[in-house]
């Protein structure tokens, strides 16, 4: 029997732990106008509870949503805007059948800008993390705990332009190809995790999983909203042309982390969405005194990437790391130890698929040492048994290799007299020898094995 996952949904929260800290501090001062602006006609507005909650301030006594009228549509607070107001209410009793129902209004008399403190939810900063990497087991080996959470919480406009993160992302299976089923649970973990909100046309935050091979960034990124998009990719080449196309700021290469299936009943998110929320209310910014560290972080980029062949990255990922990670930590403020925090997180991106591209060319070297007769003769799973023995030999040092080591890193879901035929082919090729009836075996062919043997 298949579990079904209840997605999200910020408008259906009905608790207050469901809230966050921000959210319940306005919600329940039920005497006072104080709210979100939604324009509903030219000199008329209602006030939203909050900017993730598609509720707007009731009547205390009858439960009705309160209509705000000003004198003059020039006196009209601006849409979106956080206000209190000052007005008296009158309640306006409607015939509608054989029944009477209430409208309620509210004439302003005056109203200001309501600055709203944002509290802290009730989980710190390394539990949003594990929440963000719930569904997997050893997320934080390969940063994918950071990417999943960076892209929850976006980060904030500023000079650079328009706010959002762009991830790019593979996973690198034993056999060293790109697994294809990380595809599809990557883009599952963001269904689980994201309110259906968040997917669909919320003026704050957006997220879209890319899966268009050729997207039109037009239609990807938004003048008007912090945009989050990631793309999982299936081969190299695909890692290659979708970032050029895009900008990307989280290239994550991953090769430890295992999606946990078990872990989708036992996943509460509500109060993963209490952190997120609250970081969204945080709007860190560079201003004019910070250009000349803007174009430092530029230059920095420049220098440090040099898989630019490989995977293309923004060369504002510095800079939009640096508020991203200031918003993670609820810093209201622009902070630059942050800086120095994006450069080190970048490194760490750099060196991965650094040694990827290492062991891309290896293999490939390999590959074409390979005589055309000897390949014309083998199955795909015999030269991918040679090149994991190359791999061992390279990375191990290991001449002579177990046969149950060979298949249980690199061929486990096969047969082991599956497995053993290969290896017969392989010897009757003369491309191993073995010992003990294949308890080990080892390259031996002259154009593979090392000269120095």
């Amino acid at each position: 029997m298949s579990y079904k996952i209840k997605k999200p949904d910020l408008n259906k929260r009905e608790y207050g732990s469901w809230f966050a800290p921000f959210e319940r501090e306005l919600i329940f001062r039920r005497n006072e106008h104080i709210g979100w602006v939604v324009h509903t006609g030219i000199n008329t507005f209602k006030l939203k509870y909050s900017p993730f909650f598609d509720h707007f301030r009731k009547d205390p006594k009858y439960l009705v949503d309160i209509t705000y009228v000003v004198s003059d549509p020039k006196l009209m607070p601006p849409e979106g805007e956080c206000v209190q107001v000052e007005g008296k209410l009158m309640r306006k009793p409607v015939r509608v059948g054989k029944f009477f129902r209430y409208e309620i209004y509210c004439h302003v008399e005056n109203y200001s800008k309501f600055n709203v403190s944002i509290l802290k939810p009730d989980i710190n900063y390394k539990d949003f993390l594990y929440y963000c990497s719930f569904l997997w087991d050893f997320a934080d080996d390969d940063d994918l705990d950071d990417m999943i959470a960076l892209q929850l919480i976006s980060c904030p406009n500023s000079l650079y332009g328009r706010g959002g993160f762009g991830g790019i992302t593979a996973k690198l299976t034993k056999r060293g190809v790109f697994s294809r089923k990380y595809i599809s649970n990557i883009k599952k973990t963001f269904r689980i995790l994201l309110p259906s909100e968040f997917t669909k046309s919320d003026p704050k935050y957006l997220f879209k999983f890319i899966t268009n091979p050729k997207p039109e960034p037009a239609r990807v990124l938004s003048p008007t909203t912090e945009v989050n998009y990631t793309t999982a990719c299936a081969t190299g080449e695909q890692v290659r042309g979708m970032s050029t196309v895009l900008p990307y700021q989280l290239p994550i290469l991953v090769r430890h982390a295992e999606y946990n299936r078990e872990k989708e009943k036992l996943f509460e998110p509500y109060l993963l969405i209490q952190y997120q929320l609250s970081a969204l209310m945080h709007n860190p910014s560079y201003d004019d005194k910070h250009i000349n560290l803007l174009r430092r972080n530029i230059k920095e980029i420049q220098r440090t990437w040099n898989v630019e062949d490989l995977v293309k990255i923004d060369l504002h990922t510095a800079n939009r790391l640096a508020l991203g990670l200031c918003r993670l930590h609820l810093e209201p403020t622009f902070k630059e130890k942050r800086v120095r925090e994006a450069i080190r997180f970048i490194k760490n991106q750099q060196k991965d698929w650094e040694d990827y591209s290492k062991m891309v060319e290896n293999v490939s070297s390999f590959r074409r040492r390979l005589p055309l007769s000897i390949q014309d003769n083998l199955t795909k799973t015999e030269i991918e048994i040679l090149v994991a023995l190359k791999r061992i030999h390279d990375e191990i040092g290991f001449d002579w290799v177990e046969s149950r080591y060979l298949k249980s890193k690199y061929f486990s879901k096969m047969p082991y007299h599956e497995f053993l035929n290969h290896l017969v082919n392989l010897s009757n090729a003369t491309l191993i020898i073995q010992k003990y009836n294949f308890g080990f075996v080892r390259l031996t062919y002259e154009g593979i094995y090392p000269d120095n043997d």
